[in-house]
């Protein structure tokens, strides 16, 4: 069962922006985000976990494994409301750290199992 409420994604921009850029994810890209999406919940072009998910892939296309990962984590984001941000979310681990230049060296692949 799917778990949504109302929320405006330009006002999750508005309040996440920084977080995401601090992050690492280019600022760039979340600026082409936020003119992109359109809706919290879709799964479909102009939806949250669409667009940046379709990121995390153009990222493991160009062989950027830590800028995947964070897409990935961003997808799912914010919270697990339906299969498509929990399948985000079984991506999110999958992209390994520290195999490419613009890895964080401190970074480790991160377990989501309890």
């Amino acid at each position: 069962m799917a778990y949504t409420y109302p929320i405006d994604p330009k006002a999750m921009f508005e309040d996440r922006r920084g977080q995401f850029i601090g992050f690492g994810v280019p600022a760039a890209d979340v600026a082409k985000l936020e003119g992109a999406i359109t809706d919290m919940w879709a799964n479909a072009p102009g939806g949250w976990v669409y667009e940046w998910s379709a990121l995390a892939r153009r990222y493991l296309s160009e062989g950027q494994h830590y800028l995947a990962s964070l897409a990935y984590g961003c997808a799912k984001f914010p919270c697990l409301a339906d299969q498509a941000k929990a399948a985000a979310l079984d991506e999110h681990p999958s992209q390994p750290a520290g195999d490419n230049a613009d890895d964080d060296p401190g970074d480790e692949a991160v377990s989501t199992e309890a």
